[in-house]
């Protein structure tokens, strides 16, 4: 819990909603608990937050358009529930 969490929920809605065809709902979850043993992160400052949300978002709009189109064009790369 951080004052940040708005924003920090915000960039996870935008990178999920990307890469959801392929690896399915929570991608950010569960490639934090396949990272959480690296180093720790830390704090950086709000400019280079403000940098990193502009950055991901205009990654992630033609990313989830290729991830879209990819497993249309490859139904077996399509998340399913196991």
């Amino acid at each position: 819990k951080t004052n940040l969490r708005f924003y920090w929920k915000s960039l996870e809605f935008f990178i999920d909603f990307t890469f959801y065809p392929i690896d399915g709902p929570r991608h950010c979850y569960h490639a934090y608990l396949a990272d959480k043993e690296e180093e720790k992160h830390k704090l950086g400052s709000d400019f280079m937050r403000l940098v990193l949300s502009f950055i991901t978002i205009i990654a992630c709009i033609p990313i989830s358009i290729f991830t879209r189109i990819y497993v249309l064009v490859f139904p077996k790369a399509k998340f399913k529930k196991v």
